[in-house]
């Protein structure tokens, strides 16, 4: 078996790994070649291109648009070199889908895993899904119903994240491992701005002066910021400045944020790992105001953050581009640190989510959904 995987940002990175790690434990005489990051060479993976050295936000793509489209001619001739067939893309839709149609234009079956969010925006793209991809492997429950409807092949397989975050230490030795206050007598704020440089710098002032207005309320509050591998710790304590009692994690383990009393927490997979670890946030987003512009005119829901969008409902409050406003973002912060009737709402609101996004096991699931359908066992 021969496969070609295409995963581009640090996030599709981990999820190709682990796949590909489930493929190779499978069959282990599989070659897999790969545009995508170290931790798919680490799993097995020849790379053949660096593509999470390119990730980037909103319109900061154009500055490398040569070399995108380099590598997307480059893919299926790359593939009829090494005698390969079959090609998984992972996430990055931008990217990949174009990828899907000139792999499907030169006779490759092409499968998808972590499906576009065509529910969300850019629904014109589920006519190219449906001609390019032999099958869709989606990680979120309606996913599978809503591609199936409009003539793609889909399968749920469970969301990564739940096998990520099923471990978990006790508040103390979390505390204690990460450098964090051991007093329970103050409680934890986590601030997560992103896990880009450009997010870091947006949302970046807003958190630091959010802290700030918490702490009027509540001065015995410590607040935790988890360093992503893509952001330098410089970077962080740029934004962050030392009036306000707060830590930097290196390499946080998974399961930190299950010490946090409330996270303010940019949108993104963040808000589905703190409703899986049961912490009570507010969702932010913040962006250049052209990006924001288009947004508006292209997205056809009424949330932005995972977790809400899973509920079919606002269950997290949302502080958004003009309104992500430390003011706001305080006001709404406070009723979740406190013992109030609507934290209690949303620990149980946080646990149904958790409870649709599967079992565990996805890259396995995925792993094994991958070969069945190559082979046809």
């Amino acid at each position: 078996m021969k496969l070609f995987f295409v995963a581009g940002e640090p996030s599709g990175d981990a999820h190709a790994a682990d796949v590909i790690g489930e493929i190779l434990k499978i069959r282990p005489d599989a070659e897999i070649h790969a545009y995508g990051g170290e931790r798919m060479k680490a799993a097995g993976a020849k790379i053949h291109f660096d593509l999470t050295s390119l990730s980037s936000i909103g319109l900061d793509w154009v500055r490398n648009i040569r070399t995108y489209s380099r590598l997307i001619r480059q893919a299926p001739l790359l593939c009829r070199e090494l005698g390969i067939r079959d090609v998984v893309l992972v996430d990055y839709p931008g990217f990949n889908l174009r990828v899907a149609t000139r792999a499907h234009q030169s006779g490759l079956a092409v499968r998808y895993y972590i499906s576009p969010q065509v529910w969300a925006w850019r629904t014109g793209r589920v006519k190219r899904m449906k001609r390019d991809l032999k099958k869709v492997f989606v990680i979120l429950p309606f996913e599978e119903e809503f591609l199936q409807q409009r003539g793609v092949p889909a399968r749920f397989v469970g969301h990564p994240l739940v096998d990520r975050l099923k471990e978990r230490r006790s508040p103390g030795e979390i505390r204690a491992s990460a450098g964090l206050p051991l007093s329970e007598e103050i409680p934890l704020a986590g601030l997560l701005p992103g896990s880009r440089p450009r997010e870091v710098q947006r949302l970046g002032p807003v958190l630091y002066e959010s802290a700030r207005l918490l702490l009027q309320r509540f001065p015995n509050l410590h607040f935790v910021v988890p360093r992503s591998d893509s952001i330098t710790a410089e970077e962080i304590r740029q934004v962050f400045r030392q009036d306000i009692p707060w830590t930097l994690v290196e390499n946080p383990s998974p399961d930190l944020r299950s010490a946090f009393r409330v996270s303010l927490t940019k949108s993104g997979t963040s808000t589905l790992e703190n409703a899986l670890l049961g912490i009570p946030q507010v969702v932010l987003y913040k962006v250049k105001p052209l990006d924001a512009w288009i947004a508006r005119r292209v997205i056809r829901i009424p949330w932005i953050g995972l977790v809400n969008i899973l509920a079919g409902r606002e269950i997290c409050p949302e502080c958004l581009q003009e309104n992500c406003t430390p003011e706001n973002i305080a006001k709404k912060a406070i009723p979740l640190i406190e013992d109030t009737p609507q934290r209690t709402q949303m620990l149980e609101d946080l646990r149904r989510v958790a409870a649709s996004l599967g079992e565990g096991q996805a890259a396995r699931r995925t792993a094994e959904a991958l070969i069945e359908d190559i082979e046809g066992v």
